[in-house]
């Protein structure tokens, strides 16, 4: 039998997943207690208790409403600092401020859900002095991988940590891209186990992204290893060391990763791994569908 208390959340859930300014009452311990036939005290009570474990956002007027936190959060796509309001214009200025939340990793569908760990984990990668952390980021097919990138390439850029013009975008199928190339440039080499090359940035921070890096080469992983290990390299024409200032970004097959050698791995320190369609949060799933069928 299901607990009362989880009845008024479900209650709550599905009242705000509808959420409009023309039917508040739905969201009253009036209209809870005669949802679920319980006494407008012990409504109230769990009420508050669900508040108390801030699951819900609580607006203190008459009647005083509660709606659920995490739903309005992914409707609007807001972040809540505070859950109690002293009334609903307090409670709509801060939903009116999703057309400027809605950017960069905000725009992500469950961004504040289950999508929370990859963003923290992929903003620390790329705040962390003084040029980021290489990073992984896997998923299987069709997880998003892609939006999520396109969401860091705007965060990137809108803050300017990086300049546009110092981004590439790769694949790993592409015959014509050769890493090697890429990272070392023409005249480049490695010599008495030093990185030499021409095409390196020694003056502004770049961002490489990798994508199927399933399908790098042994010989490709081993050089990107030897260049994040060392963490410098020479300009072919000069024997003063340069640092990296090159964060590496690899989006990759989660179902693949035994294409990967153990070494290589271990030189990406950040592992970011966005979670299918099934382990989403329910709400996310409606979401995604929704967006899927705009398309």
């Amino acid at each position: 039998m299901i607990d009362t208390k989880d009845e008024i959340l479900g209650y709550i859930i599905s009242k705000t997943r509808t959420f409009n300014t023309d039917a508040l009452y739905d969201f009253t311990t009036v209209s809870v207690s005669d949802s679920t036939s319980i006494s407008r005290s012990l409504a109230s009570q769990h009420l508050n208790e669900l508040f108390k474990n801030d699951e819900l956002v609580k607006v203190a007027s008459r009647p005083v409403y509660f709606f659920h936190k995490e739903t309005l959060e992914n409707k609007f796509t807001v972040y809540f600092s505070k859950l109690e309001f002293d009334n609903m214009e307090e409670l709509y200025k801060v939903l009116n401020t999703s057309e400027s939340m809605n950017k960069d990793f905000n725009k992500l569908i469950g961004s504040k859900g289950s999508l929370k760990t990859v963003v923290d984990k992929m903003k620390s990668a790329i705040l962390y002095p003084p040029y980021g952390l290489p990073l992984l980021l896997v998923g299987s097919r069709g997880t998003g991988k892609k939006q999520v990138i396109n969401s860091m390439i705007e965060f990137v850029t809108q803050k300017r940590i990086v300049h546009e013009d110092n981004i590439q975008i790769i694949s790993a199928l592409d015959q014509h891209r050769d890493i090697k190339r890429i990272l070392l440039g023409d005249q480049g080499y490695i010599k008495n186990n030093s990185i030499y090359s021409d095409s390196l940035n020694t003056v502004e921070r770049g961002i490489l992204i990798i994508n199927y890096a399933e399908n790098l080469s042994i010989e490709d992983q081993n050089l990107i290893s030897m260049l994040l290990e060392k963490g410098t390299f020479y300009r072919t024409d000069s024997k003063i060391a340069n640092d990296l200032k090159l964060q590496i970004i690899l989006v990759a097959n989660s179902q693949e990763m035994n294409n990967f050698q153990k070494h290589f791995i271990e030189s990406f320190p950040v592992f970011a791994q966005i979670p299918d369609y099934l382990d989403r949060y329910y709400q996310e799933r409606e979401q995604i569908v929704m967006a899927f069928l705009k398309e």
